[in-house]
């Protein structure tokens, strides 16, 4: 093909693209747009399950379009600037061999680039669904929720089905948050411990209704608590209840149950103090069959370090993750975890105060694992006593405890994410069920005394001779006595017990 620079001089300035970082430059910038494109339908055809296809189609896909876009211009103005002395530019003749063959190989190179561009983009996105990449690759702040979700019930989901809401507009609020964490990661603008936005949460009829298709409608179940005390002999001590989940008819009328506060047609509103949310300034409860309460906190007269009354926060609709308030990602309290080790024979009984002790090496709040690992090391070497095997067992053990529930450097651990199931540790019921809510003309109170209206005892005491409760009135017999006129989370804190 001859060089005629009159031809040169009438193409103008598009000739200057005719050179190899310029044409490598363009390929980029198609593979970009394919990619765009590709990831763009994905998300069409799955009905934006994806979240990550945001981040990976308007900040990943432009990125490399405009780098792409920057190779081209630099290879034109590189050919432009050495053009102007010599009046040569990038010319193929295919009658020549050596031509042909440097042409094949460029446009082989470009084939093979745009089909690893759809290759990688449907591999990102189908990478960018799972639990690794929430939890590891690109959410290394998320360590202490992916360690726990490991350990949890949910554990067969996928991050995204209970974090994405239904429809475009679930995932278009998952995607635009999305983004925003990706920013906070970056420049470490996350809070620790970190906090979930509940205006990009998806609703608990978009999430948790998904599979539990009967909602708050579950029937009565019994279920089994197995306690060790914290004494010397480690003594057991078991509770069966029947927790009372779902309307139940009986000779009496039609009981509530538990869930009744989760159910579409009685709605719960309510606000926090947002100095503490565990205290609630205000209740309304409006029923199926149209009647409105409003509740209002009355403090004790003697009460101290309440929080501003006056400080709240927006109204709240209740529904179930105001009691399942760690429904995958729970940090279990060092009092249950040696209790489930005691029970399934990890830890030896043969460690006098076992729990007390373990408590007391898993409660101090530590800046580093390493602290944390040299720090519980010495205190169960020093405070233990019995069979040095069984020491070594123990150390082990707590190690273990420790790396699976207590996150240092996120201050994530059960202090920071309280359950609200129940109200053994934490406050739960008596939030609301205290005896200080109460309405206008003090005519209703929000007992905290009903315990039959939530559960029954059916046996309890020691597990190999279990003492069965003589009628449904039966009260729960507290080990030592001491629990008439406290609520349970005034002594139980999970760690050490309050003295």
């Amino acid at each position: 093909m001859p060089n005629d620079p009159n031809d040169d001089n009438e193409r103008g300035l598009l000739l200057h693209f005719r050179n190899w970082l310029s044409l490598a430059g363009l390929i980029v910038v198609g593979g970009s747009f394919f990619a765009f494109l590709l990831l763009i339908g994905f998300d069409l055809v799955t009905g934006g399950s994806n979240p990550y296809v945001g981040i990976l189609s308007y900040i990943v896909a432009p990125l490399f379009f405009g780098f792409g876009s920057l190779l081209t211009f630099v290879g034109w103005l590189w050919h432009w600037r050495k053009r102007r002395g010599q009046g040569v530019t990038l010319r193929f003749d295919l009658s020549k061999l050596k031509d042909r063959r440097i042409f094949g190989a460029f446009i082989g190179a470009a084939m093979v680039f745009m089909f690893a561009t759809s290759m990688g983009s449907y591999q990102t996105y189908t990478y960018t669904s799972s639990n690794q990449f929430c939890g590891v690759l690109c959410h290394s702040v998320m360590e202490p929720e992916f360690v726990a979700y490991d350990d949890d019930i949910h554990s067969h989901l996928n991050c995204v089905d209970c974090h994405v809401g239904e429809g475009a507009k679930g995932a278009f609020k998952a995607k635009w948050h999305g983004i925003y964490k990706v920013y906070s990661l970056a420049f470490n603008k996350y809070p620790t411990p970190l906090r979930a936005d509940p205006h990009y949460l998806p609703s608990t009829q978009e999430s948790c209704n998904k599979c539990h298709e009967d909602g708050p409608d579950f029937k009565d179940v019994a279920k089994t608590y197995h306690h060790y005390l914290s004494d010397d002999e480690n003594t057991p001590f078991s509770v069966t209840l029947r927790l009372k989940l779902g309307p139940e008819k009986n000779a009496l009328g039609e009981t509530n149950g538990i869930h009744w506060h989760a159910k579409e047609e009685n709605k719960i509103e309510f606000t926090t103090a947002q100095e503490n949310p565990d205290v609630i300034p205000w209740i309304k409860v409006s029923k199926e069959d149209g009647s409105v309460t409003e509740y209002t906190f009355t403090p004790d007269e003697d009460a101290e370090d309440l929080p501003d009354l006056n400080l709240v926060s927006d109204v709240q609709t209740m529904d179930c993750i105001d009691c399942h308030s760690r429904p995958a990602h729970g940090f279990r309290k060092p009092n249950d975890l040696v209790d489930r080790a005691l029970h399934h024979g990890h830890l030896s009984m043969e460690l006098p105060e076992l729990k007390y002790v373990v408590a007391r090496a898993l409660d101090p709040t530590y800046e580093s694992r390493e602290e944390a690992k040299t720090s519980i090391t010495k205190t169960l070497r020093e405070e233990l006593k019995g069979p040095a095997p069984a020491i070594e067992q123990a150390i082990a053990i707590v190690h273990d405890f420790y790396a699976k529930n207590i996150f240092p450097e996120m201050k994530a651990d059960w202090r920071a994410y309280p359950d609200h199931i129940g109200h053994k540790d934490t406050l739960g019921c008596f939030r609301c069920h205290d005896d200080k809510h109460t309405t206008f003309d003090g005519s209703k109170t929000l007992s905290a005394k009903n315990c039959h209206t939530c559960h029954d005892v059916i046996s309890q005491g020691d597990p190999e001779n279990m003492t069965f409760a003589t009628s449904q009135e039966t009260e729960f017999d507290h080990p030592d006595g001491s629990y008439l006129g406290f609520t349970c989370a005034e002594c139980h804190t999970g760690g050490l017990q309050l003295e």
